[in-house]
C-alpha cells in the first residue's frame, strides 16, 4: 500500500511532506491511540522500545526510538550484513556522488 502511494507523487515531495508530519508533537493523551496503528503498519514491535508509546511526543520521535538493552543482539559472523534499521527496500539504484 505505502509503495503504491510513494509512486504516485515525486520522492522529494513525499519526503518532505512525512518529514514534515514527523515532528508534529501530539498530546499525551493521543499517542497510544496514533502510535500503535501506526507502528503495526511500519512493523515496529513496540514491546521492543526503551520506553512506553506515549512517551513518545512526535512520530519521529518514536520511529527512531531506542530499544531495551539487548533487545537485538548483533549478529558478528563474517558474512553477516547488519542494519541499524528496521526497513523495507522501496527504491534502489547506483551512488553517483551528488
Amino acid at each position: 500500500m505505502w509503495i503504491d502511494a510513494i509512486s504516485r507523487y515525486p520522492l522529494k515531495t513525499y519526503s518532505r511532506m512525512v518529514g514534515a508530519l514527523a515532528t508534529i508533537p501530539v498530546p499525551r493523551n493521543f499517542r497510544e491511540a496514533l502510535w500503535r496503528p501506526l507502528a503495526a503498519n511500519f512493523g515496529m514491535d513496540l514491546s521492543e522500545a526503551e520506553f512506553a508509546p506515549s512517551e513518545y511526543e512526535t512520530f519521529g520521535d518514536l520511529f527512531v526510538r531506542r530499544l531495551k538493552p539487548g533487545q537485538r543482539p548483533i549478529d558478528s559472523g563474517k558474512a553477516s550484513v547488519v542494519s541499524p534499521v528496521d526497513a523495507r527496500v522501496s527504491a534502489a539504484g547506483r551512488a553517483t556522488g551528488r
